[in-house]
């Protein structure tokens, strides 16, 4: 009686322990079968202007068939991104079940300072933090013989002048270089050269500075010179 007992104990212990493997297979199983589900199989990514452009998706990309769940590899590529001096700020979304989507915002180039005689010129954003270095391309231009390294900011007078040279652009796409003397600007143009005052705001030059700039390219005898660093401008001829 107690050996038919002990043999059934057994089996029943033994019984136990198959269903216990058992389940611990299924369970092992659904667990990789989920692990494989949740993961990234499909990247985005976006800036201000539309799709990014190749090398920042190939920034992104190694987020693929990373787990969905694991912040700690978008954290990661984020952490690169904003490494990066011409990206503004960028940010992970995650949409169910299997996308990633960045959206990253990137520094405007607003102008570009160097020399007369250099080759390659620093680029600027609108805050003034020099985001690269680059050949002259079609950006208002401020000659200085001051150099700047990818990282440095420009100072407060010279982003001024930059934004100057850029708000009378609007008025004369011809118009892209200036030169700076302690708190004067002058912009040289195919017309006119201009005189500023970089102490003045824009609203107390600029509508007087278009009627000037729009009558002498009608006139036979245009202007040389138009100062408009006092209440009244000055035209030399």
């Amino acid at each position: 009686m107690i050996a038919s007992r002990n043999r059934h104990s057994k089996r029943l212990k033994f019984r136990r322990l198959i269903l216990f493997v058992i389940g611990l297979v299924l369970v092992l199983s659904s667990l990789r079968l989920l692990s494989n589900y949740f993961r990234v199989r499909n990247v985005e990514c976006y800036t201000q202007y539309g799709l990014c452009q190749e090398d920042l998706y190939h920034a992104v990309s190694p987020l693929l068939n990373r787990p969905i769940f694991n912040r700690g590899s978008s954290a990661g590529i984020l952490n690169g991104l904003r490494q990066n001096l011409e990206i503004k700020s960028a940010v992970a979304n995650y949409k169910f079940p299997q996308t990633v989507a960045f959206e990253i915002v990137l520094r405007k180039p607003m102008g570009q300072l160097g020399s007369q005689s250099s080759e390659v010129y620093t680029v600027s954003d609108e805050e003034g933090l020099v985001i690269r270095l680059s050949p002259r391309s079609n950006l208002p231009l401020l000659f200085s013989d001051q150099t700047y390294k990818p990282g440095d900011r420009l100072s407060d007078l010279q982003l001024q002048a930059l934004k100057i040279i850029s708000l009378v652009n609007q008025i004369d796409a011809k118009i892209t270089e200036g030169v700076m003397t302690d708190h004067q600007l002058t912009i040289k143009s195919p017309g006119p050269v201009i005189l500023l005052d970089l102490d003045k705001i824009p609203a107390q030059w600029y509508p007087t500075l278009q009627v000037l700039l729009a009558r002498s390219k009608i006139l036979s005898n245009p202007p040389k010179t138009i100062d408009m660093r006092f209440s009244n401008p000055t035209i030399s001829f």
